[in-house]
């Protein structure tokens, strides 16, 4: 497997893990004075943690391991709210691709072997009938809950954080919040009928300069017959939020587009 296929391959994954269940994250009204930490409560104290943002970058140390091998990488990460994705890849310090994802298109170019390509945000599901857009991908690097189904909610707490689960016949998600602050502490996502989980781990939590909070480690498993098991796990330092960064993405002519 070459740079440019294991590069769409570990894309792919990690297009997949945010839009797996064709879903984007549910909003929950705020009940006033709820005093009792039910399912709806914790649900909504959970997105209203969520970080929001007109610009996010980071540096991220990611690395990968599927059935057949397992890479590690480090990269530089920039977004636009609504607008774009960019990020670069880089091994022993050389800068092996860039990938820019657009609301309605992905570009990967390969530096060393000289090639790229584009496609529509919509090649996963091309891959594997599994939609796609740009705001899940934002919401999954944000570390922004994906909540699936509020049907049959119930909740408990357990020694150190309280757990929410909901399903329905086809969907079921599951979340582990801390029992003091409340912060997001895993995911679990089943789709029941396509045989696919997904478990997303947020550890590390550190105070950005607002004082928001931030999950600087994410540990994501998936397993699913379009993947087989896969392993990523992404370490985040240098996070700023709402600094404008310049984005360049130039494909030189020399380059070879595939198809």
């Amino acid at each position: 497997m070459n740079n440019t296929q294991l590069l769409t391959r570990i894309l792919a994954v990690c297009l997949l893990a945010s839009t797996a269940f064709a879903c984007k994250t549910t909003k929950v009204v705020k009940e006033k004075e709820k005093l009792e930490k039910d399912s709806d409560y914790l649900l909504n104290q959970l997105l209203e943690k969520e970080l929001d943002f007109e610009w996010f970058s980071a540096k991220a140390r990611i690395s990968y391991q599927d059935d057949a091998q397992g890479i590690t990488v480090s990269s530089t990460i920039r977004m636009k709210k609504d607008s774009l994705v960019w990020l670069n890849v880089k091994k022993l310090g050389f800068e092996i691709a860039r990938v820019l994802i657009t609301p309605d298109s992905v570009h990967v170019m390969d530096r060393f072997n000289k090639e790229y390509y584009v496609e529509g945000i919509d090649y996963v599901e091309k891959m594997y009938n599994i939609p796609s857009d740009l705001g899940t991908i934002q919401n999954m690097l944000m570390g922004k809950a994906i909540v699936l189904t509020k049907e049959n909610l119930k909740t408990r707490l357990d020694t150190d954080a309280y757990f929410i689960s909901g399903q329905n016949q086809q969907l079921e998600n599951q979340f582990w919040l801390g029992s003091t602050d409340l912060l997001l502490q895993r995911t679990l996502l089943k789709d029941k009928n396509a045989a696919r989980t997904i478990r997303l781990d947020y550890q590390e939590y550190g105070e950005l300069d607002d004082a928001r909070k931030f999950s600087y480690l994410r540990k994501l498993n998936m397993d699913s017959q379009e993947t087989g098991r896969v392993d990523v796990e992404i370490n985040f330092s240098n996070v700023e939020i709402n600094v404008p960064k310049q984005i360049r993405f130039e494909v030189p002519s020399r380059y070879t587009r595939l198809d």
